[in-house]
């Protein structure tokens, strides 16, 4: 589970569930900000978090970095497009990659773009 949260400086907080989601622990607040909700995927074993930044409105991934015990400690990575939204991106993951989608500030229409993930 991941959430913009309600601090002043809306600070992106993930947690994990380890009995399928009844409930929930080891919340990490990650340094990043957004005014949206983030998108969470998983790809390739790994967890991706999307999210708005906020002031400037661009796009950034980043891996959620897991401890032994699975637990969420850092976000690792970061990615930061100069494409921008009004809106939470959304993450999928298929067998031809990692994809974002956002609704651009420019056009207003929904945008897809692959995320190169190493």
């Amino acid at each position: 589970i991941a959430w913009s949260g309600i601090d002043s400086q809306h600070h992106l907080n993930v947690m994990v569930s380890s009995d399928n989601g009844h409930s929930f622990a080891n919340k990490h607040r990650a340094g990043d900000t957004s005014d949206s909700g983030p998108s969470l995927a998983v790809h390739q074993n790994k967890l991706f978090i999307a999210w708005r930044g906020v002031g400037n409105n661009q796009l950034n991934v980043a891996e959620v970095t897991l401890n032994s015990s699975g637990a969420p400690v850092s976000l690792a990575g970061k990615y930061t497009s100069g494409e921008t939204t009004v809106s939470s991106p959304e993450l999928t993951s298929t067998e031809r990659g990692l994809f974002i989608s956002w609704r651009g500030v420019e056009n207003n229409q929904l945008n897809v773009g692959r995320v190169d993930v190493k």
